[in-house]
């Protein structure tokens, strides 16, 4: 197994740090106001195997986290977070 790591923080950079700190701007918006509603793309490789490369595949997974402990965090200020993940079979 020959893993960059540099290549795992630059995909997590993308696809989760992006994620992180939109969400972190979005909140001091919508915290005041009680209401709100954020929408994250993850993918299939979230809940199952289709054989991409680990660090897109552990993003993701990253991504559905994320998603869950802001839903916890953000839902008692009224904010919704959710995340789509599509894929055509």
């Amino acid at each position: 197994m020959a893993l960059d790591p540099g290549e795992f923080k630059s995909v997590f950079k993308v696809n989760v740090f992006s994620y992180f700190y939109a969400t972190k701007h979005a909140a001091k918006i919508m915290v005041p106001r009680k209401r709100g509603s954020i929408v994250f793309t993850a993918s299939v490789v979230s809940a199952t195997h289709v054989g991409l490369p680990h660090p897109y595949t552990a993003s993701k997974h990253a991504v559905v986290g994320l998603m869950k402990n802001l839903c916890v965090e953000l839902g008692k200020h009224g904010i919704k977070v959710n995340c789509v993940s599509s894929y055509r079979w």
